[in-house]
């Protein structure tokens, strides 16, 4: 009996370990990004994708996001200051 609660208890204390390493590797989702590019330097970061970024491993993370404007600060040169085009 007291091998068996042991065993079960070394087990547990394995999977606890193991998930905790998992979350550990996986700290950004593209939410976390305003833009692709951004984005696109972590997943240049680590190839290996541990933050799924590239889900259809393209190597493009985050697709969905737009494009950094051309001049780098959140205006889109129009004059009008919204940020978006026209």
């Amino acid at each position: 009996m007291v091998r068996t609660f042991l065993i079960v208890l070394a087990l547990a204390a394995g999977l606890v370990a193991t998930a905790q390493m998992a979350s550990a590797q996986d700290i950004y989702n593209c939410d976390d990004f305003t833009y692709q590019e951004e984005a696109q330097d972590v997943l240049d970061a680590d190839p290996s994708d541990p933050n799924g970024l590239d889900g259809d491993n393209d190597g493009i993370a985050c697709e969905a996001l737009p494009s950094q404007p051309a001049n780098g600060n959140g205006d889109d040169g129009n004059g009008d200051g919204d940020g978006a085009a026209l």
